[in-house]
């Protein structure tokens, strides 16, 4: 299956997508309301591992988004571990504001998030 992660130009919760057979078709759009959405970039990735030598393993997804409906702030990572049908772990990553973020699988034990922090400089006349 593949899930696509869309920013909601609404503002409000993340927007959500699946497909069953790699991407020829998709099911119906719907709101994920267990994650904020600020009309922001995100990121998701799989990150998959086995206990032991040869076995499954377990899989599970990643998602950075600010947690926020409104700003690109605190910048959050979510865990899933159904495939993105709950999202029950959370972990800040910036607190304030900050630029996009992005995730990815640096070995087989570290995540590894890249977030630019947002500055803003007023200039006065």
């Amino acid at each position: 299956d593949i899930l696509m992660s869309i920013r909601n130009p609404s503002k409000g919760n993340r927007i959500f997508c699946k497909s069953t057979d790699r991407g020829q078709t998709w099911g119906k759009a719907y709101f994920e309301t267990e994650l904020k959405d600020p009309a922001c970039n995100g990121d998701i990735i799989r990150y998959s591992y086995s206990t032991d030598e040869g076995s499954e393993g377990k899989s599970r997804l990643l998602h950075s988004l600010p947690e926020s409906t409104t700003t690109r702030e605190n910048v959050t990572i979510y865990l899933s571990e159904d495939d993105g049908e709950t999202w029950p772990i959370k972990k800040r990553l910036v607190d304030g504001y900050s630029a996009y973020s992005s995730l990815t699988v640096l070995s087989k034990s570290i995540k590894g998030p890249t977030n630019k922090r947002y500055t803003h400089t007023k200039r006065f006349a």
